[in-house]
């Protein structure tokens, strides 16, 4: 009967009654429908394609029906069909649904905010049985539906924002409830237009639980040698709420020759430095060479998620320091002292050199070189 299989009340859609007559003669005359059961009177359709009839003279009558009552549920209607020699009619049952209750406005304050934050709400909402409940719903997102407090007028109520909620602008769904104990959701304002979307912000990675270790055991300084490199393992734990796409360590004193100011890529591949693949921690090989200085050095850790979001720059520096050989900081005077050494010894042999060319100066200005220039007397004469 109703071609769209039901009308919603409270004027909601424009619905189709439509009546198939089988006259054999081709001679029908009128078909209406009696709808005083829903104050609209009696109704004439037609088969000639008016009023959202479809098809010219198919024997299909139709009539557009918009109901602007509350009532719901199965309505009985009466059709009669009349031709030139006689009438009859039937009773038929069509489908009432119950509108949701509409909104005419919704605002958020702060409409800005990250993951996490809470956000105010007031709702404005209509239905002519009145309207009994609204709440924000954000269970798609792990979180609950909020149901709102009825106050001048408006719905109004405090929202927390889930953590695992996409960035951008989000439209968080609304259920309401009526007097007629209808209830729904919706995602649309009355006039069919989306509700006013939440703004998420994107937060860059954290990075959390720097550690170093050497041959698998935690360290807090790292050892300069005196030769050769030690090398140890960097270890950082970076999370998102969003897909990580590449965490990168700026490592200065530690990094290889030729990279400290790089950005060196860690990994969570299970390859390399790294020990497990997927487990959230980022890893990477660091050097410590012979001449750096001792103390505290820093360097960098920054994570980028697929929508280019990166660690704060004010959240990116940690630092580690580099101590002797010994184990007591400032193993930069270690290298220092050997280094001393050597020079020392170089000195020496410098003083020597030039005390010899000096001894050599005065014995030839005392004619020592003269002296063995003149021939030698023969000593059988």
């Amino acid at each position: 009967m109703i071609r769209e299989g039901s009308i919603t009340n409270e004027g909601e859609s424009v619905a189709h009654l439509e009546v198939t007559v089988d006259d054999p003669d081709w001679n029908v005359r009128s078909v209406t429908a009696d709808l005083s059961s829903l104050s609209l009177g009696t109704v004439v359709l037609n088969d000639v394609g008016l009023d959202g009839d479809t098809s010219i003279h198919d024997e299909t009558y139709t009539v557009s029906i918009e109901y602007p009552g509350t009532l719901d549920g199965d309505i009985i209607i009466e059709i009669e069909v009349a031709d030139d020699w006689a009438s009859i009619g039937e009773s038929h049952s069509i489908t009432i649904l119950n509108r949701l209750p509409q909104i005419s406005a919704l605002t958020f304050t702060p409409i800005t905010v990250n993951r996490g934050d809470t956000t105010n709400v007031v709702l404005t909402a209509n239905d002519g049985s009145g309207v009994t409940a609204v709440g924000i719903d954000t269970t798609q997102w792990g979180g609950n539906v909020t149901w709102l407090t009825q106050l001048d007028g408006n719905w109004v109520g405090e929202i927390f924002v889930p953590e695992s909620i996409p960035s951008g602008d989000q439209v968080l769904p609304v259920r309401l409830e009526d007097g007629a104990g209808g209830s729904g959701s919706t995602s649309k304002f009355g006039t069919g237009e989306d509700l006013t979307a939440l703004h998420i912000l994107n937060e860059g990675p954290v990075i959390s639980n720097v550690t170093f270790y050497d041959n698998g055991e935690v360290v807090s300084t790292l050892p300069i040698p005196l030769t050769g490199v030690n090398e140890y393992i960097l270890t950082a734990k970076v999370t998102d709420f969003d897909t990580i796409s590449i965490v990168q360590a700026k490592l200065g004193a530690i990094a290889p020759p030729g990279q400290s100011n790089n950005w060196i890529s860690m990994r969570d591949d299970g390859l390399g430095a790294d020990a497990e693949a997927g487990d959230g921690i980022w890893s990477v090989t660091v050097e410590v060479r012979p001449g750096v200085s001792g103390g505290i050095t820093q360097f960098e850790i920054r994570g980028i998620d697929q929508q280019l979001a990166q660690t704060p720059l004010n959240e990116r520096s940690h630092e580690i320091e580099l101590g002797n050989s010994e184990g007591g900081s400032g193993g930069g005077q270690a290298v220092l002292k050997t280094a001393s050494n050597t020079w020392l010894i170089i000195s020496l042999i410098g003083v020597i050199i030039l005390v010899s060319l000096v001894g050599l100066a005065f014995w030839i200005r005392g004619g020592g070189l003269k002296l063995m220039m003149l021939p030698t007397e023969d000593p059988w004469k």
